[in-house]
C-alpha cells in the first residue's frame, strides 16, 4: 500500500507507525473511495480517516494519557495534515505529480516556511512536540516533511 509519488504516502504512513509503536498487526485495505482512500475494520466497526485509524491503533502510546496530552496531540496532528498539504503543493510540481504554476510553487514555498518557523521556534525549547517522549504529534509532523 505505501506508493511512491502517491498522496497514500502520508496518511499511511502514519497509520504504519502507529502499528509498529502499538506492535499491533496492520490490516489496512484501499478504499474505493477517492475521499477516504484507506479502510481498517476493528471490531465490526470501520474507520477511513488516517488520523481515527492510527487513534485506533495506537492508543494511549501514541495519543497520550490525558485529555490535555490528547488535545494536544490532535492540535499538532492537524498541524501536520495542513503541513504535508502545503509541501505537497511545493514539491509535486517538480516531481511530475502536479502541473507547475510558478505562483502557487512560491507561495507554497513560503507557507512551508513560515510552517517550520513554527515547529522550530517549538522544538528550540522541547526535545517533543508534546510531552517527554515521541507522540502521534511528532510523527505526523516529520511524516508531512
Amino acid at each position: 500500500l505505501y506508493y511512491s509519488g502517491s498522496r497514500f504516502n502520508y496518511f499511511y504512513l502514519k497509520i504504519k507507525v502507529a502499528s509498529n509503536f502499538a506492535e499491533k498487526p496492520l490490516n489496512v485495505a484501499v478504499n474505493d473511495n477517492p475521499k477516504q482512500p484507506l479502510r481498517y475494520e476493528e471490531g465490526g466497526r470501520v474507520f477511513s480517516d488516517s488520523t481515527a485509524i492510527s487513534h485506533i491503533i495506537g492508543g494511549p502510546c501514541l495519543w497520550g494519557n490525558s485529555l490535555d496530552e490528547n488535545s494536544q496531540i490532535h492540535q499538532w496532528v492537524a498541524f501536520g495534515d495542513d503541513l504535508n498539504t502545503r509541501v505537497c503543493s511545493w514539491v509535486y510540481p517538480y516531481m511530475g505529480l502536479r502541473n507547475y504554476n510558478q505562483k502557487d510553487v512560491s507561495n507554497s514555498r513560503t507557507e512551508v516556511e513560515r510552517y517550520l518557523q513554527v515547529l522550530d521556534d517549538h522544538l528550540l525549547h522541547n526535545m517533543f512536540l508534546v510531552g517527554n517522549r515521541i507522540t502521534m504529534a511528532d510523527v505526523s509532523c516529520a511524516a508531512a516533511l
